[in-house]
């Protein structure tokens, strides 16, 4: 899959648009009625389509199954697809240092150091890998919420975002970031086993 950052709307706009122009498809059938006949452009009277940008851009080949994932969260495909946009956080968060979830050991008002950060997702990964999963799907937004801290004044998710990118590996994939790279909306996919 391409990697986007931008958004995911793009990736789905970009990919769906070329799904419906390829071959003939759905986007070159518009009504009678549809007000797109009387454009200027030759491209959007022959596309049938409003927004003529990826009309006829080949489709990622994985984007049906991403798709469906997308719409519906609890759609089960071979081969793991990701959690664009995850309805909740993964409940796999239990230190490996004294058994309790890391939010219970940050001090309250104090704020979370990249290594609280990079304790909480090695423990989702290695419990992610042992239940036999092939991927695990991480939000920054879930991960400070478990660290403790966030939301709040006293947050820490620039340096949750970076523990976040340093933990990646080849294969791994950032599929959502905010315009400026740091926030609550930073999607990576890391590959297990690790």
């Amino acid at each position: 899959m391409r990697r986007y950052t931008s958004s995911l709307r793009g990736y789905v706009e970009r990919n769906a648009i070329a799904l419906l122009t390829m071959a003939g498809g759905v986007g070159s059938v518009p009504s009678a009625e549809w007000l797109g006949h009387h454009a200027q452009r030759d491209a959007i009277r022959t596309s049938g389509l409003w927004n003529v940008n990826h009309v006829g851009e080949g489709v990622e080949g994985d984007f049906l199954q991403h798709l469906s994932r997308i719409v519906d969260p609890s759609t089960k495909v071979v081969g793991g697809l990701p959690a664009a946009q995850p309805k909740r956080r993964p409940t796999l968060a239990r230190s490996s240092h004294d058994g309790r979830p890391a939010a219970e050991r940050l001090p309250v008002g104090s704020r979370p150091k990249a290594d609280d950060f990079k304790t909480v997702l090695d423990d989702w990964l290695s419990n992610a890998a042992r239940s036999g999963r092939q991927y695990l799907d991480v939000r920054s937004g879930d991960l400070h919420r478990e660290v403790g801290g966030y939301p709040g004044t006293n947050h820490a998710m620039p340096i949750c975002c970076h523990v976040m990118r340093r933990a990646m590996r080849p294969g791994d994939q950032e599929l959502q970031a905010p315009p400026k790279g740091l926030g609550a909306t930073v999607v990576i996919r890391y590959v297990l086993p690790r």
